[in-house]
């Protein structure tokens, strides 16, 4: 009776052990297929960035050092780790490769880390450029991405030692194994510390980028905000006011005004000197009072250099002119 009670048992634990494997199982199908999309993504959008890259921007650029790098690095990490993601699904219950297990934990460790810190150099080469005003040189630039490289690989070293395949038990029967930290108490303490540390790394590298985007973003919001003022004070200084229009409008049209009266008082100087050669000869001719015409002519003559030197008097010096000739012709007349 015991030993069919215990087979029983173990039977109805053999059958819940497998219901829940399939149940696993069957919910890992779209996690699986999330990861396919992913990686159909990443090889597709990060192929077009270096064509781009290639083709379009053939030109040297500092700014540019870093983008075609993480192109290369985020397409090896869409690949890699949603390699190693599917590959963690299907051995869910059934992961007995030790090695594999190892490998698997690497591959999600290095292209993430280093995808993450090559976005953590762009950060950095931004925030002196824009910050400080200062350009990293080549030599610099090289040497950060060799840097990053090797710590991503060295992040890696602790997973082949403190991780492996552990056997899944159920009342002392073995019915699966799984992927993760090692269940010796020695490595399982130094894995659980190590990923903590680990997190944290990740952690701090996330607010390192806050912060350096952050100040960038600040810096380029001042920029704008200065160049908008420097606008608005530009076109300020551009619109005149009403009373310096009446100003500038007021001498403008005093000299169009002396201009033609200077045009005038030519005109009229020229025909009244035209006047006076005629009226000359007519004395000259005349026998009568020569002592008379030689008044006259001295008077004509004083009238007409007054006339071409008294410019800024022209008016008056008309109006003079045109009298004597009135007062010559009376005389004229009487003398007749």
């Amino acid at each position: 009776m015991a030993e069919n009670s215990d087979a029983k048992t173990l039977n109805m634990t053999d059958k819940i052990v497998e219901d829940w494997i399939r149940l696993v199982e069957r919910n890992l199908i779209p996690d699986m297929a999330l990861l396919v999309l992913y990686i159909i993504v990443g090889i597709i959008g990060n192929s077009v960035v270096l064509l781009v890259y290639r083709y379009e921007m053939k030109g040297t650029s500092d700014e540019r050092y870093f983008i075609p790098k993480l192109a290369i690095a985020d397409m090896f990490a869409s690949v890699v780790c949603s390699v190693a993601a599917i590959i963690w699904d299907v051995n869910q219950i059934k992961f007995s490769h030790n090695i594999l297990c190892k490998l698997t934990f690497c591959g999600l460790t290095v292209p993430a880390s280093l995808s993450l810190w090559l976005l953590q150099c762009i950060a950095v080469q931004r925030y002196f450029k824009i910050c400080r005003d200062h350009t990293l040189s080549l030599k610099v630039r090289r040497i950060m991405v060799v840097f990053i490289c090797i710590i991503s690989v060295i992040l890696c070293f602790p997973y082949l030692i403190l991780y492996g395949s552990n056997d899944f038990l159920v009342d002392g029967i073995k019915y699966g194994s799984r992927c993760g930290r090692l269940k010796e108490y020695a490595y399982y303490e130094a894995g659980f510390a190590y990923a903590i540390l680990f997190g944290v790394l990740m952690i701090l590298t996330v607010v390192a980028l806050t912060f350096l985007y952050g100040k960038v973003g600040l810096k380029i919001f001042q920029h704008f905000k200065s160049d908008k003022c420097k606008k608005t004070q530009a076109s300020n200084s551009t619109i005149p006011k009403s009373g310096s229009e009446e100003n500038t409008d007021t001498p403008i049209e005093d000299k169009d005004v002396v201009s033609d009266s200077q045009v005038n008082i030519d005109i009229e100087s020229r025909e009244n000197e035209n006047n006076l050669g005629t009226m000359c000869k007519a004395e000259n001719t005349s026998e009568r009072n020569g002592n008379l015409i030689e008044m006259n002519s001295e008077k004509q003559h004083k009238i007409v250099s007054n006339v071409c030197t008294d410019s800024s008097s022209g008016q008056k010096a008309v109006a003079i002119v045109s009298n004597k000739v009135k007062e010559d012709h009376l005389e004229k007349e009487t003398d007749v």
